[in-house]
């Protein structure tokens, strides 16, 4: 796979966390999980419990990839806000949209099929138009399908990155951008994240967001530059300062995560971007899809396998492995027919 934009190591991160985010779902959501848990009890387990941990990883490689974008050098680039904005939210919405369509078909079959513990009840219309504008946290309406939350703070955290990176174009500070970012940072993860009442707003998440900005800068800076080394003591200084204030595994992560991509995505990388396996890519690029998709199939194969299969860890277990299955699936229909389209026609219209 030759595309010299491609930096392995996000590949890699990308298709774990993924898969991670489905296992959890899948362990977390039963009963074929419940039924099938004699057979591997502690792996089950430890997934339901902590693989939600994976998220971060997305939201590092989300700041990451943000600042490549609209800091490349670490100076704000000039930047056409609306636009950007509006092909962010198509970008995410557009599959997003269509995953909601599938979690709400999903949903009628599997009540109609038998009444279970995390089957979601019919929606109402206002239920139905806040998940669609990505505001059901904000205001406080049941999600439709897991993972939703994510885009929509995926989406708010862009908008706060563009809209600083913007600010301080416009007010001719583009020198004291990582300055910015570093505050804004420190100030999440001592503040907001602290606080679960903010976690239905992108401060909360800013955090991991911001070291995966400082990794990029990191990794972007020119040779064995001090300026590299000082960004990857700041992301660790970080994420130690915040785990003194208050210990939290899932920032552990992002600063890990952060760490893992400020010094292996450098310039010396690049000529690792021919050398990434086709399958890995294959996989990485519908991780998004994956991730959309895998619980309105979770939601199906639970309902059938309660109601058509035996209770036994072995039927239970192979139905699991089917539900993975036709997740990877779907995600590869929804990544080619939708996201992949969708991802191409700001280019056209450009």
């Amino acid at each position: 796979m030759s595309d010299p934009k491609r930096l392995p190591v996000i590949d890699a991160l990308k298709v774990v966390a993924a898969q991670a985010i489905v296992l959890h779902h899948f362990a977390l959501y039963g009963p074929m999980s419940t039924y099938a848990r004699p057979l591997a009890p502690h792996l089950i387990d430890a997934l339901a419990e902590h693989g939600r941990w994976a998220v971060q990883i997305f939201l590092v490689i989300g700041g990451f990839l943000a600042a490549r974008t609209l800091a490349p050098d670490g100076k704000p680039a000039d930047i056409r806000v609306m636009q950007s904005l509006g092909k962010r939210w198509l970008r995410l919405g557009i599959p997003y949209w269509v995953a909601l369509l599938l979690a709400l078909l999903a949903g009628a079959i599997a009540r109609h099929w038998v009444s279970l513990p995390h089957t979601p009840a019919a929606p109402s219309l206002g239920q139905v138009l806040a998940n669609a504008l990505m505001l059901q946290d904000i205001v406080g309406v049941p999600a439709l399908s897991a993972g939703l939350w994510y885009v929509a703070i995926d989406l708010q955290l862009f908008a706060l990155m563009l809209l600083l990176m913007w600010g301080l174009r416009q007010m001719a500070l583009e020198a004291y951008a990582t300055l910015a970012v570093t505050l804004g940072t420190a100030v999440s993860l001592l503040l907001f994240n602290i606080d679960p009442t903010w976690d239905a707003w992108g401060l909360y998440f800013f955090g991991a967001y911001g070291l995966g900005t400082l990794a990029w800068w990191s990794a972007a800076s020119q040779g064995p530059s001090a300026r590299r080394w000082v960004l990857v003591t700041l992301i660790a200084g970080l994420t130690t300062l915040s785990l003194i204030a208050m210990w939290r595994s899932r920032i552990a992560l992002a600063g890990l995560t952060a760490c893992i991509l400020a010094l292996c995505s450098g310039p010396a990388s690049a000529q690792y971007a021919r050398q990434v396996p086709r399958a890995l890519a294959w996989l990485s690029d519908r991780s998004y899809a994956l991730f959309l998709v895998h619980y309105p199939v979770c939601l199906v194969f639970n309902a059938a396998a309660q109601r058509w299969l035996p209770h036994t860890p072995g039927t239970q277990a192979l139905a699991l492995f089917a539900a993975w299955a036709v997740s990877m699936w779907a995600s590869h229909v929804l990544y080619t027919r939708v996201e992949r389209p969708a991802g191409a026609r700001p280019n056209r219209n450009r």
